[in-house]
């Protein structure tokens, strides 16, 4: 059965099991003087009791349908699940609901087997023994629940949908509020990198003109929805070459970056994996470039599969570097563009931090 994909609010729990009770004992006959034949007597509460059985199997019914088996995505093997998971429901309701039925019966003295006559006569003979007659109410139930669930799914898809929107308003806000004048800021590369050329700073040439790129992907590539791995994997390529720049040939720091299958044709949403790249950068070598940092993206099908493996040095100054993104706010986004798309493990030891994602992406699509 397809587990539950969110939360059901207290409130709502409660308002279903208000609601069915309400339903199966406002259809009750009305009658002003006592029933003896043709009914539950309605003076000793056996008619309230049998509807409180009933009640109970519809219950039951509408959470396992609405709630638990609704399926998350229209996929052939959710929806089988999930018609599966109706039938058994109606099936264990139904047989529930008629043990239960000869349960009342001798609660309340009524008559026993198809000959058995008293002024307490069932007239309903869903109640004496397991009748068909059972079956097409509790079908019709899980029906009406159906269509709540079609509806609630609705309500949540859209509201996540808003939610998403507001999201993304609010980070490309923030954006906004964070850069500086495109034009103005390139200008300026431009002219140191033509001061480093005239001195013939092979060096800082390089490491401008990877600035300039990295600058470039996070100023106009971040504002679409989606970019190509491989242009994420050669920015993940730039931070690691700026950032060697903090330590001299003689030290050499241990970093190393693997790819493997076509990533140019897999689309990702921009600067998401470059955050465990960074935080592994930060945490994963000192100030006098000791330590290790392995990156490994590759592609696996329609998954993408990053893993980033640094080491920890007790004790030892890590190299001063802002956090960027964190890696609390890359798990809300893969929540947010990605759910259950994606497969998040961070594993934590004395001597090293190991990251492994895995994302479901699909051929030029996201």
């Amino acid at each position: 059965m397809p587990k539950a994909r969110s939360r059901i609010p207290v409130l709502e729990k409660l308002a279903v099991i208000a609601a069915v009770p309400a339903a199966y004992f406002l259809s009750l006959p009305k009658t002003g003087g006592p029933l003896f034949m043709g009914t539950f007597n309605n003076l000793d509460g056996s008619l309230y009791a049998a509807r409180a059985v009933s009640a109970a199997a519809g219950i039951a019914i509408v959470f396992v349908v609405a709630f638990y088996a609704f399926p998350a995505r229209l996929e052939l093997r959710r929806i089988l699940l999930f018609g599966a998971a109706t039938f058994a429901a109606v099936a264990a309701a139904s047989l529930g609901e008629a043990a239960l039925g000869q349960a009342v019966k001798w609660l309340f003295n009524l008559p026993f087997g198809p000959g058995a006559f008293s002024d307490k006569q069932l007239a309903f003979p869903a109640h004496g023994r397991l009748s068909p007659a059972v079956w097409p109410r509790n079908a019709l139930v899980a029906g009406l629940a159906l269509v709540y669930g079609v509806g609630r799914d609705w309500v949540i898809k859209s509201r996540s949908a808003r939610r998403l929107e507001t999201e993304k308003m609010r980070a490309d806000i923030a954006l906004l509020k964070g850069q500086i004048n495109p034009h103005t800021f390139f200008n300026a590369l431009n002219n140191i990198y033509a001061v480093a050329e005239r001195n013939n700073d092979e060096e800082a040439g390089r490491a401008i003109l990877k600035l300039s790129d990295m600058m470039r992907y996070v100023i106009y590539d971040s504002d679409a929805d989606a970019v190509s791995v491989g242009r994420e994997v050669e920015h993940i390529r730039n931070t690691i070459d700026v950032f060697r720049l903090r330590f001299g040939k003689e030290e050499d720091p241990d970093i190393r970056l693997g790819t493997e299958g076509d990533l140019n044709s897999f689309l990702v949403a921009p600067a998401l994996l470059v955050p465990f790249v960074e935080n592994a950068l930060k945490h994963g070598l000192d100030s006098s470039g000791r330590g290790r940092v392995e990156i490994d993206i590759r592609r696996d099908g329609f998954w993408l599969d990053l893993r980033v493996e640094n080491t920890r040095l007790a004790g030892a100054e890590t190299v001063k570097k802002p956090a960027g993104v964190g890696l609390a706010n890359v798990r809300k986004r893969l929540e947010l563009i990605y759910p259950r798309r994606h497969a998040l493990t961070i594993e934590e030891t004395k001597e090293a931090f190991r990251v492994r994602l895995r994302l479901k992406l699909g051929g030029k699509g996201r």
